[in-house]
């Protein structure tokens, strides 16, 4: 008999472990997961589907839970080699949730956050609408978040340089009227994480 879990608390319990581990991961997957429902509302979608949009921002890079450390956190340039071990982790995290009680949906995005429109993505070179709307909300605030934030190997990009990524990838990379959601976002000061500079 298999015993169904509640999602939700899945998702902060994993949170909760992914801290002790990583905590940069930690804290972006739940910030994506907050945004992903800030746009989903403005997107119209339903709460059944919002409620994916968190569960699948808190659990979508799981799969760096079997990267290891040392490469998480480096410091310099990845080496090429280094990179392609990087790449696994959406696949990781799919393997370590696909046989849970979550929707499609949820382990859509996990497998494919880091698909691209224009297919140059991974893992799998998805193009355009092969890509589940709830996939591209979560790709483009995997992508805002991990700009405007500091990491170990660089410094946050601006709010300009933000906007600016996501106005060229628009229709190319990532959802036009998705990226012009977080535009609007970033514009009205409602994502804001630069403060007052």
């Amino acid at each position: 008999m298999t015993t169904k879990i509640n999602t939700h608390n899945f998702a902060e319990v994993v949170q909760y472990a992914l801290n002790y581990r990583d905590s940069y991961t930690a804290g972006h997957q739940k910030r994506v997961a907050e945004l992903a429902v800030l746009i989903g509302r403005r997107a119209g979608l339903d709460e059944a589907k919002i409620h994916e949009l968190y569960i699948g921002g808190m659990l979508h890079d799981i799969g760096k839970i079997g990267i290891p450390r040392k490469i998480l956190n480096k410091k310099d340039s990845l080496t090429e080699e280094e990179f392609m071990e990087i790449k696994n982790h959406p696949k990781i995290g799919f393997e370590l949730i696909k046989d849970e009680n979550f929707p499609w949906s949820v382990k859509d995005m996990v497998l494919h956050h880091h698909e691209r429109l224009d297919g140059s993505g991974y893992p799998d070179g998805l193009r355009g609408k092969e890509i589940s709307l709830e996939t591209r909300i979560i790709t483009v605030c995997d992508v805002t978040e991990a700009m405007s934030t500091e990491r170990v190997y660089r410094a946050a990009r601006t709010r300009s340089e933000v906007i600016k990524e996501l106005t060229a990838g628009r229709k190319i990379r990532y959802d036009d009227d998705i990226a012009g959601i977080m535009i609007e976002l970033i514009n009205t000061g409602i994502y804001n994480p630069w403060g007052s500079s």
